[in-house]
């Protein structure tokens, strides 16, 4: 009987013999197959892997600083809520602590009379050597002192009233005569801001009274001097015609256009073209410079026909050259031709000696099929 992973000794030996085959078999397809064949160490597979485990290590690590961004977030936000929760329940002790001393102190109790600490005290007829009823104060057979305490307690806090009435129409009193001094003192103010209105009201009126006075003045102030200027630009212009009248542009004196700068500068508004003899001049220099120009393309055309006649006798030379060495490369090509067939023979004879005396023993098929059996 067999239980679990219990099997027996022939089973077992045979699955591990074929699991051994099998890891054998893809051994070899992974080392024979000349296309998935790697010699040595993959590199590039090793270069992934390395990029691959870089890569995993920088997204924890992202993920770790973004978890610790996030945990630091919520502690200080915690903090932060924690603290105004506290500062809030503190405002809330705080005033509960104030409204519980204003509004219920224990002496507004309904009950205090029956826990006033000092509620003794209240009696005066109370013998010092027996001390104060018992029994028939307790058990209301005797309710003279409790009539006394009653009316006492009843005449304090008639006291009391009338000190709080007291009190609050003296605060009343005090109250009113602020009011007063307050309305008082806000009727000052509105009357000050009105005098202070009506000042600055004057002082702008004022203002506006000088300002116009002042553009006023300088508006005649701007006339008089723009009719001092037109008048000035008149006389101006009217210089103006009377020197081009009467000056050198229109009276056509050759002489008038030589400029200070020397005898062969001019000026240019004053210029009424050449006289006589520096017409003459112009035409003897002008006559001068066509014959250089000629003489001077002459020589160009002589200068050109001799590098002409050089250029074609160096052509005629570059032709023979190129004959000479196509004669020359001709018979080198068939020197070398005739040494390839020499070798060729040699070579040859050569291979026939070793077909017939050298290669004579043939590996048979059963010399190759011994390789590529293993991978071992």
């Amino acid at each position: 009987m067999v239980y679990g992973s219990y099997l027996a000794p022939e089973y077992r030996d045979g699955a591990a013999i074929e699991r051994r085959r099998c890891s054998e078999d893809l051994r070899k397809n992974a080392i024979f197959n000349a296309k998935k064949r790697t010699i040595g160490l993959d590199l590039p597979a090793l270069n992934r892997q390395v990029d691959l485990n870089n890569e995993k290590r920088m997204r924890d690590q992202q993920r770790d600083e973004a978890y610790e961004r996030t945990v630091l977030k919520g502690d200080y936000l915690a903090q932060l809520k924690e603290r105004d929760e506290c500062r809030l329940k503190r405002a809330l002790q705080i005033e509960q602590n104030m409204f519980r001393a204003e509004y219920q102190r224990p002496d507004q109790a309904r009950e205090f009379d029956l826990n006033d600490p000092d509620y003794v005290k209240h009696f005066n007829n109370i013998d010092m050597k027996t001390g104060p009823p018992d029994g028939p104060f307790a058990l209301g057979k005797d309710e003279r002192p409790m009539k006394i305490a009653h009316k006492k307690a009843q005449m304090e806090w008639e006291k009391q009233l009338s000190a709080q009435l007291a009190e609050n129409k003296a605060a009343k009193c005090q109250q009113e005569v602020a009011d007063s001094i307050e309305v008082r003192r806000q009727r000052e103010l509105t009357a000050k801001t009105i005098a202070a209105e009506q000042a600055e009201q004057q002082c702008r009126t004022a203002v506006k009274k000088t300002n116009s006075e002042i553009n006023q003045a300088l508006a005649v102030e701007r006339r008089q001097t723009e009719e001092a200027q037109r008048q000035h630009e008149l006389e101006d212009n009217r210089a103006e015609i009377r020197n081009a009248l009467y000056g050198d542009f229109l009276t056509e004196t050759p002489h008038a256009a030589i400029s200070s700068l020397g005898s062969r500068r001019v000026q240019v508004d004053r210029y009424k073209g050449l006289l006589p003899e520096e017409r003459a001049r112009l035409k003897h220099e002008q006559l001068r410079q066509l014959e250089e120009d000629r003489r001077r393309q002459q020589l160009q055309r002589q200068e050109h026909e001799r590098w002409e006649q050089k250029t074609l006798a160096q052509a005629r030379l570059g032709v023979l050259k190129d004959r000479q060495q196509g004669r020359t490369e001709r018979q080198l090509r068939e020197q070398l031709a005739q040494e390839n067939q020499r070798l060729a023979m040699e070579q040859q004879k050569k291979r026939e000696m070793f077909d017939k005396h050298v290669y004579t023993n043939v590996p048979s098929e059963a010399f190759f099929s011994q390789f590529n059996t293993s991978t071992r």
